[in-house]
């Protein structure tokens, strides 16, 4: 997704310098004193390159909004799966800790059960 975004920026820029070096070429050919149907070209191209920009723009800001969703959701799986691994040692720990009373009541049992046997 970044690389996308990147190579947005890339045409942007590419645009951006393709439109200031047309409207350099556009001043210096009304100073040169162009015709008017040139300078209608040259004003069309140049209003074509300002909305190329604008729409450049707007995909530009379309992929920053869904890089910052793609982010977000990844911050709550993050979030989810700590959640989770906390959740599991708890378990894990809780059940470790039973099983360690449980062999301790069965071991406590026995040694009662051999002494009683014992007498």
């Amino acid at each position: 997704m970044h690389l996308e975004y990147k190579a947005l920026e890339a045409q942007l820029y590419a645009l951006m310098q393709k439109y200031e070096q047309n409207k350099i070429n556009y001043l210096e050919s009304c100073a040169a004193g162009t015709s008017i149907i040139n300078v209608s070209v040259l004003l069309r191209y140049l209003s074509e390159l300002d909305e190329q920009i604008k729409r450049m723009r707007q995909k530009l800001k379309e992929a920053q909004e869904q890089i910052d969703r793609q982010t977000e959701k990844l911050v709550e799986v993050t979030k989810d799966k700590t959640k989770v691994e906390k959740l599991r040692e708890s378990k894990l720990s809780k059940y470790l800790f039973e099983a360690q009373k449980h062999e301790e009541l069965f071991i406590e049992e026995f040694v009662s059960y051999l002494n009683a046997t014992a007498s």
